[in-house]
């Protein structure tokens, strides 16, 4: 942070702690603008974070019949030989991956590139 940066900062923190209890006045008023302010920028956020840990978890439970990597492998044997994995549908070998949530993910799904099937998953599910 340059000097530059730390005196507007400075300044900026001044009017708050100054000028803001000033305007208030009363702190029935102050208790009002704290309700606001939670209410609009608290509770949404909250919100949000639920919502996303929820969806997490609808998308883990969808694929929790989705066999592991080693599972498939022990299932389809015939499929899974020295020249790499195999669908058990349609026999390609062209097999993509997709992160759970992002392309970072390390939740991953293992699909056909030809007939769509959900293979395998890896990660730590």
């Amino acid at each position: 942070m340059t000097s530059n940066q730390k005196l507007k900062f400075a300044m900026a923190a001044f009017a708050v702690l100054t000028i803001v209890p000033n305007l208030l006045g009363s702190s029935k008023e102050a208790l009002v603008l704290i309700a606001l302010i939670s209410m609009f920028f608290f509770v949404p956020f909250l919100g949000s974070y639920a919502w996303y840990r929820w969806m997490r978890e609808i998308k883990k439970n969808n694929h929790i019949n989705t066999p592991t990597l080693d599972q498939y492998r022990k299932k389809y044997p015939h499929k899974c030989n020295g020249n790499g994995i195999k669908c058990h549908g349609c026999g390609s070998n062209k097999i993509r991956s997709y992160g759970l949530e992002s392309r970072e993910d390390t939740l991953r799904v293992h699909t056909c590139n030809q007939c769509e099937t959900q293979l395998y998953k890896t990660g730590d599910w």
